[in-house]
């Protein structure tokens, strides 16, 4: 399987993860409002999540549209009108934009509009997102590897080290292969910190680490990386594929209260966590992102 097609199944299953948790939910004492979730990279399919989040001030119903004809949508790169054709995933529950029919690039800002076309009750969302060129790791090596082939089983346990570029404050890591038994076809690896670090968050719900490169101050972050899957995948990838994403302060300041929420939620003495957003009248994130990857090759 080649690389292009290796990070489109990717770009499927990331976005599908990061929104099926985010969207069910009540506002108490605040009005219905639309629910907007999109996570896009430069070369890959444009997707997003649409539907709305309940107020408890009004009665006005769940909405989750299938049809584009349902709400008006603008996408801008810059001043510039973009007019990509989108399709509705039924398996997804995302509306899909494939990735030559826009093109999406770093350094640049991108915006988008939107209003339900039957519900005019709900306001108008808008929301804009910049997309910095992506950094790559100051240095990544594995430390220690435990894993075995062992009954066609590969049992993948290794122990990584790596640092990053402080020139950017904000960083998504995650470890994954290609597995066409898994769901999307992807199997994400998790990723678990050795020592806590501050400047490190694990997002147990999306299997990844956030990064504060600015708290973390040139320091190296340890983690262990452990799975097993069957041996024969080793022929579908390169490696193990561990990639870090080059995020916004949104993306970064949406995770950390969407994880400290998750947190809380068994916690009946804590105080709740207002879930942050970029989506203006709305709910929700927009977060363009880049990315560079590292290949961990297979023990033989």
């Amino acid at each position: 399987m080649n690389k292009y097609i290796t990070y489109i199944i990717l770009a499927f299953l990331l976005v599908q993860y990061s929104c099926v948790s985010d969207a069910e939910f009540e506002i108490e004492g605040a009005d219905s409002r639309v629910f907007f979730y999109s996570e896009f990279e430069p070369g890959y399919d444009f997707m997003f999540k649409y539907s709305s989040a309940i107020g408890l001030n009004d009665l006005t119903p769940e909405i989750n549209p299938i049809y584009t004809s349902d709400f008006t949508f603008q996408l801008k790169k810059e001043s510039e009108l973009l007019s990509p054709s989108f399709r509705y995933d039924p398996v997804l529950e995302m509306f899909i934009s494939p990735s030559n029919a826009q093109v999406i690039e770093t350094n640049s800002f991108y915006s988008i509009k939107s209003s339900l076309t039957d519900y005019p009750a709900l306001k108008e969302i808008t929301a804009s997102t910049y997309i910095h060129a992506p950094k790559d790791f100051n240095s990544i090596e594995v430390i220690e590897n435990r894993s075995i082939v062992l009954d066609e089983v590969y049992n993948l346990d290794e122990d990584l080290q790596f640092s990053v570029d402080v020139s950017h404050p904000h960083y998504e890591l995650e470890v994954y292969i290609v597995d066409p038994e898994s769901v999307g076809n992807l199997k994400k690896i998790p990723v678990s910190l050795i020592n806590s670090i501050k400047g490190v968050t694990p997002l147990p719900n999306r299997t990844s680490l956030l990064i504060d490169s600015k708290e973390l101050n040139n320091q190296f972050v340890q983690v262990n990386i452990t799975d097993s899957f069957d041996a024969s995948l080793a022929e579908l990838n390169e490696g193990i594929i561990v990639k870090l994403k080059t995020v916004s302060q949104d993306h970064f300041r949406y995770h950390i209260t969407l994880a400290k929420e998750l947190e809380t939620s068994y916690a009946p003495l804590f105080e709740p966590v207002i879930n942050y957003t970029n989506i203006d009248n709305g709910i929700g994130l927009l977060s363009g992102y880049s990315s560079s990857r590292h290949i961990i090759e297979f023990v033989q």
